[in-house]
Formats: C-alpha cells, structure tokens, sequence
C-alpha cells in the first residue's frame, strides 16, 4: 500500500525535501508514539535531538512531526504536569519555526502577494487521488479508494485508541481545511497529501477475526499487491510517452552555448501526458546542465544554500514563470540575456521583437520548442545592449 506514495503530488512538484522527509517523520512518530506511553529523560531527550534533526529537511516538515507527537502527548491518559513535561521534546523546535518565520517576515522575504487558499468541495477527490501517486481525478481517486478500503474488507477496525484517533483527526483537518498559500509558500497542505496511507494505518487496529472464504481473502490480498504495482507500471509508460514529448527541448539544446543566461518563456507549460504544469520550470535544464544562469530561477528566495546577492542584476519577478505573456522588454531589462527559450505553438510574441532594444534573432525550433538569440552588439558602443549590460552587472 506504501509503494506508490513517494510518486504522489510531491514527486509531481519536485518537493524532493518532503518525499526523503517522509520516512524520517514516520520514524520519529514511531518512536514519540512509544516514549509517550512511558516518558523518561533520556527518551525525551534524544527525542528533542531528533526533532530539531527535522529542521533541515524543511520548517513544515519540522511542525507537522513535532505537532502531531505533541498531540499525542496531550491526548494521553497522563496527569497533565506530566504531559507538559512529556510534551517538551516536541516544543523545543517550535520557538524556532516561530523565531525564523519572524525574522522572516519582518525582512520581508518572499511574502510578495496574496495567493488562494484553495478551500473546496473537491478536497476529498483531491486528497485521495493524490495519496497513492496519481494525479487529480474522480477515476484516480476511487483506486485509491480501493487501494485504503481493502485493509478494512481484510478485517482491520479503527482502533478505540484516543491519541490515535486525535492525531487521524487532526491530520485529516489539516487536509481539508489548510491554506494551499502561506507567507509567499504555494501548495501548502497538498504536498502532505503522501501522508494519508501511513496516518490510516495510526488508527488501524489487527484484524478481527471473522469467516470470509479462502477465495475472497485471496483476491482481496491479491488487490492489495496488484493494483500498487499497476500504477507504477502505468506511470512508467506515462514517463516513456513524457520523454517522447520534450524531445524537441533536446534538439533546441544543441544549439545553445554554455554559460549563457537564458529566459525561460514557457507561453505553454501543461504537458498533455500529465495534464499539470511539468514545463514551467523546464528551463532550469540549461542551467544544471550547461553551467549557464536561467530566469525564473529559485535561486531568487531565501532559505536555500545557493541565492542570487541581494544586488544582483535580476528583473523578472517569482511570478512571471506563470505570467510569460507580462514580458516587457525595458521593465525585465531583455539586455541582461543571450538566449530566449520559448515553448508555444507559434514561437516568440511579436510585440518582444518589435520592441527590443536590440536584435532578437529566431536560432531553431523543434516541435513546440523555439531557441532566439539577443545579439548585444559591440560593448565599446555606449548605445549597444552589450555596453547597458556591462553597467547593469557593475553595479
């Protein structure tokens, strides 16, 4: 039931962090469970150890292990001065996530607009679809269905347990209820959508006995290995037909020098494979593969080991990977690049052209893929592109 999560929606998104952070939280869980039962110092204390060990991983990561473990503390049947104390552990690495996010904000990083908080009747679907590593859908979501009633045909029962059914409960409000968009952080609560299988198995209890027939509870046990294995299987073939797909990004490759500074225009950024935005941040291939410099680029926001200085000579906004079509040649300075890399139908918008500063030459295309090169001119000329570059990065 576990073997399809880790393709699910943070795989999708490239939440690398969250998909290794999965079991390390599953773990530490594991162990707070135990040590809640029976709080000692020496548990408590290398339980702390392991929760600012989450950190790293990412402050959400962080929160959602150190929160659920403090809950099941509270919700336990000891006195509460022993749950205050017992419940240290899981505190500790919230006064950081608290300090950080202050200092944060008051910096005023990456809380540059509103976003949606994506409250909807088609939550459960969602949720469900996206727990077993497929993609939103009515069809997707009742496999998944299937795949999480299985257990439950098999003769598990929801335990009586309180602690577990308090730490089910808050993890299933937290899906329904929590903001996709938070202090500049889009797909919030979806990226945690990978923890529905193992947060069932909290509140599972051993199958009671009962009389079902070798045949049912044959097939039933089949399904559970059956079905797991075809959706990766399936995703195998759709990753064959994705390859297909993006060839022609392959072709626009060859022709494009390294250690330039490329601007992605990804007009068109749904894949017809997955039906999601696999190509908004396609670009950013150049970038690992050729040493050169790509914008959009994450490198624009705070909290990763590699960020562009402060004063770097970057004009395009975290939006504009969504918004291509806002290019302006002047307000996102189209000097600064060598190379404009667009995937539309039709190429570069015309009105990039005609307004350009200086000449944008059409290079190759291959398929829905488009290569233009800016030629800057002569840097000694002080009305040149090259010349306005040079002053832009001494700055």
């Amino acid at each position: 039931m576990l073997l399809p999560i880790g393709y699910g929606f943070a795989f999708q998104w490239g939440f690398f962090n969250f998909i290794i952070g999965a079991p390390f939280v599953l773990l530490f869980l594991l162990f707070a469970f135990k040590y809640a039962e029976a709080p000692k110092l020496k548990s408590g204390l290398w339980l702390a150890l392991f929760s600012f060990a989450l950190l790293p991983i990412h402050l959400l990561v962080a929160a959602f292990g150190c929160g659920l473990a403090f809950l099941y503390v509270i919700a336990g049947p000891l006195q509460w001065k022993q749950k205050l104390l017992a419940a240290l552990p899981f505190v500790s690495p919230w006064l950081v996530i608290i300090a950080y996010l202050l200092v944060w904000v008051s910096a005023g990083e990456q809380v540059y607009s509103d976003g949606p908080w994506g409250l909807s009747i088609y939550r459960p679907i969602e949720i469900l679809a996206t727990s077993v590593g497929l993609i939103p859908g009515r069809i997707n979501a009742a496999i998944a269905l299937l795949i999480l009633t299985v257990p439950f045909l098999l003769g598990a029962r929801i335990t009586n347990d309180r602690p577990r059914q308090m730490v089910f409960l808050a993890y299933l409000l937290w899906m329904m209820v929590g903001p996709n968009f938070i202090l500049g952080n889009f797909f919030t609560y979806n990226r945690f959508s990978l923890y529905a299988v193992p947060m069932l198995f909290v509140i599972m209890t051993k199958p009671a006995s009962a009389a079902r027939s070798v045949k049912y509870e044959t097939l039933l046990r089949g399904l559970l290995v059956v079905v797991p294995v075809m959706l990766i299987v399936l995703l195998c073939f759709r990753f064959a037909s994705f390859d297909k797909e993006f060839q022609g990004y392959r072709d626009i490759e060859t022709e494009m020098q390294p250690q330039k500074r490329v601007l992605g225009l990804i007009y068109d950024n749904q894949s017809k494979i997955f039906k999601l935005p696999m190509y908004l941040h396609f670009a950013s291939w150049y970038q690992a593969e050729h040493s050169g410099a790509v914008d959009f680029s994450f490198a624009q926001f705070s909290g990763l080991l590699l960020r562009y200085k402060p004063d770097a000579a970057v004009a395009v906004p975290p939006q504009f990977a969504w918004r291509p079509g806002t290019f302006d040649w002047e307000t996102h300075k189209g000097w600064l690049y060598d190379y404009f890399l667009v995937r539309s139908e039709d190429g570069i918008d015309s009105k990039i052209i005609e307004t350009a500063e200086c000449t944008v030459k059409y290079v190759t295309h291959s398929g829905s893929w488009w290569l233009y090169e800016i030629e800057l001119g002569d840097k000694d000329d002080p009305a040149s592109c090259a010349a306005k570059r040079a002053a832009e990065l001494r700055q």
